[in-house]
């Protein structure tokens, strides 16, 4: 089933297809807490990942917010949100990554004399220590590593639609719309089935969100 890491990650990149102006009212705020206060986000994650992208944005951001408030083209502001975009996919990412995989294997014995090897000669005398230090290697880092270890139990195909589904709903409720919005789109399901499902995703993410019942936060937010 799929992991707390790779829920979270899908959380943001999803985030930034189907909701893109959440995403770019990041950067209209350049303050990663005040931002997850009004969206709602209360999870310590997603506002670490928020400050990440901020930081992954190229250009002199003081600069960026006088602009801002004097105005400035289209083709600016397009190229800032290419900018944005890029920011914030690179904050999905994962922060970490493993070490490198050093080999050190012997290819002339103790007793040998060196000689000419060909390509395949030598492939024969290193090929079973690649294996095992490949071996190791993958055992270490991707099966028993506390954090990198967590990444291998990804999404079986089947299952990756109803999570898509359910994180879609996530995302439309984060957005504004009402369970019952929600549920008016898809002929036979109903508030109660939506709420269930965009909490299982929540919970899977381990997002924590507060969204007051009775007011709908912003979908278009101005340039």
């Amino acid at each position: 089933m799929l992991t707390s890491i790779e829920a979270q990650r899908l959380f943001l990149q999803e985030l930034a297809r189907q909701a893109p102006q959440i995403v770019f009212d990041l950067f209209k705020r350049d303050d990663a807490a005040a931002w997850a206060n009004y969206w709602g986000f209360l999870s310590q994650w997603v506002i670490d990942r928020a400050d990440a992208a901020l930081n992954n944005r190229s250009g002199n951001r003081a600069q960026i917010r006088i602009m801002r408030e004097h105005g400035v083209s289209d083709s600016i502001l397009a190229a800032w949100k290419a900018e944005e975009w890029r920011a914030w996919m690179a904050a999905t990412h994962s922060p970490f990554r493993p070490g490198a995989l050093r080999v050190d294997l012997e290819v002339f014995g103790d007793d040998e004399d060196f000689r000419h090897l060909t390509p395949d000669e030598l492939w024969a005398r290193v090929e079973v220590g690649l294996r095992e230090a490949v071996a190791a290697y993958h055992k270490a880092v991707f099966e028993d590593h506390p954090y990198f270890g967590l990444y291998r139990d990804l999404t079986r195909p089947r299952e990756l639609p109803e999570v898509l589904r359910h994180l879609g709903w996530l995302i439309a409720r984060i957005s504004g719309a009402t369970d019952p919005e929600i549920a008016a789109r898809e002929d036979w399901l109903d508030a109660d089935t939506v709420r269930s499902g965009r909490e299982a995703y929540a919970n899977r993410a381990d997002l924590k969100i507060r969204i007051p019942r009775g007011r709908k936060p912003k979908t278009k937010v101005p340039e």
